[in-house]
């Protein structure tokens, strides 16, 4: 891995093709998971997988201790407690061994790997670390889109409009969806047996059937779909409630994309390449995106004739694309390793797949 990590960091560092690049690596960490998840399921059973998932509980959180239990796959919730050293990985039964976080307090605790990977790289975690977020990247193919949604872009003569052909930004009450659909979660946590920490884990969602059958509609249509015939990652944008509570903090990041205006002759090829509604007319007057749509995926790099955009530090004019890039594919790591670590478990032991046993 470490091999791996080290070259791949060259050839990205070396090249102008971030996005290029980007892309492969991004779309097989949601292979790889795919790939543990179906080989878990395998291992377990189908109806012993089942039986697991309507046990699990972790999300009603309480006043109450936390208590110890095994998980055979390594959820959102649990990874946290991988990284801060508080699981053990049981080899002879390929399940990790940790605390539950059913209290509030160990709860917090558990987040605090997640909230240092949201503060430092912000929405970039959308565009290079999120498990989920490679299935409608995989969809993004060609450069012409087959549906252009002209009804939910802004008009050339509004502000934040482009004359030319390509996307232009998105009307403002399209940006408010994605707030809508967060709050309605939130609510609806309170409302049916259905931990919102389950949403961020697909794994989960055949905990409830309703569940189940919504979130595969929304993936088929959202993930699927529209971004095949957009080139427009819709999923991400509208219905990822990840996505849309990192929008809020954008301010705040310490990455940013930066165009320098002495270079830019406003050709606009970086907003026509945007993939993220992030680039807009207005952005590129201002000398960056600064909506909560940017997630750094290096694509208005690549495509800048000038050389005129680049990542650096918020508030300064260094350029700190290799700091950025070293970073990043290290959290990487540090987040997939264990699903390494059970794949290696798996690999010895294919005699004992029980699929539907």
């Amino acid at each position: 891995m470490a091999a791996a990590a080290g070259l791949f960091t060259y050839f990205i560092l070396t090249t102008r093709r971030m996005e290029r690049l980007r892309k492969p690596f991004f779309v097989g960490l949601f292979v790889f998971v795919a790939v543990t998840l179906v080989e878990n399921i395998m291992f377990l059973g189908y109806n012993s997988f089942l039986f697991w998932v309507n046990g699990w509980s972790a999300g009603y959180y309480s006043a109450s201790p936390s208590r110890i239990g095994v998980t055979p796959f390594p959820l959102p919730i649990v990874i946290p407690a991988m990284l801060l050293g508080k699981a053990d990985f049981l080899a002879s039964q390929s399940l990790w061994q940790t605390q539950i976080p059913t209290s509030i307090a160990l709860f917090l605790l558990f987040m605090i790997p997640y909230i240092l990977t949201f503060v430092i790289f912000d929405r970039a975690f959308c565009g290079w670390l999120c498990p989920f977020g490679g299935l409608p990247e995989l969809m993004l193919t060609g450069r012409k889109p087959k549906w252009h949604l002209s009804f939910l872009q802004k008009k050339a003569s509004e502000r934040g409009g482009f004359s030319l052909t390509g996307y232009t930004g998105l009307k403002w009450w399209v940006e408010w969806i994605r707030y809508g659909l967060l709050l309605l979660l939130i609510v609806l946590s309170f409302a049916v047996p259905f931990a919102i920490i389950n949403v961020i884990s697909p794994a989960l969602w055949a905990k409830s059937g309703p569940v189940f059958i919504i979130g595969s509609i929304l993936v088929v249509a959202f993930a699927i779909v529209l971004p095949f015939m957009t080139n427009r990652r819709w999923w991400c944008y509208l219905i990822c409630p990840v996505g849309a509570t990192l929008s809020l903090w954008h301010k705040f990041s310490l990455f940013r994309i930066k165009i320098d205006k002495r270079k830019c002759n406003e050709c606009m090829d970086c907003v026509q390449e945007c993939r993220y509604f992030a680039m807009t007319p207005q952005g590129v007057a201002d000398g960056g995106p600064h909506s909560g749509n940017c997630i750094r995926c290096g694509r208005c790099i690549e495509a800048c004739p000038e050389e005129a955009i680049d990542i650096s530090w918020r508030g300064k004019n260094k350029n700190v694309r290799a700091q950025f890039i070293t970073m990043i594919i290290i959290t990487a790591l540090a987040w997939y390793l264990w699903f390494v670590v059970l794949l290696v478990s798996y690999s010895g032991r294919f005699d004992q797949f029980q699929l539907f046993k």
